[in-house]
């Protein structure tokens, strides 16, 4: 499925295809050729993967530079790898209590 959606894209998803005018007929045919080759669809084309690392030297062997940056853009977007977040700073209740005491606001602590 995220094969699919990188290279003809998914309207219902709103995302255009990566290669134009890359049909059903064609695109059976690019996956007899990629299983010929032997390529491992269930470790390579999953979410939470490098793009560059793991998919990339795949897709280099069936379409252009070009069309496999187009495709990087897709996945990118598309792809959902949990982002690490950076905790905000807290601040004591204590603290905090000082700091908008000038101000006459008091927490409930």
């Amino acid at each position: 499925m995220l094969l699919f959606k990188i290279i003809r894209g998914d309207k219902t998803d709103n995302i255009n295809p990566a290669v134009k005018g890359y049909g059903g007929k064609k695109y059976s045919e690019l996956m007899s050729r990629m299983i010929s080759d032997g390529v491992d669809f269930q470790n390579t084309f999953r979410y939470g993967v490098d793009f560059n690392r793991v998919i990339a030297p795949v897709l280099i062997r069936y379409f252009t530079p070009d069309e496999v940056e187009k495709m990087r853009f897709i996945f990118t977007g598309i792809n959902l790898i949990p982002h690490a977040l950076v905790i905000p700073k807290q601040i004591e209740p204590g603290y905090l209590q000082l700091a908008l005491n000038p101000l006459k606001v008091n927490l409930k602590l």
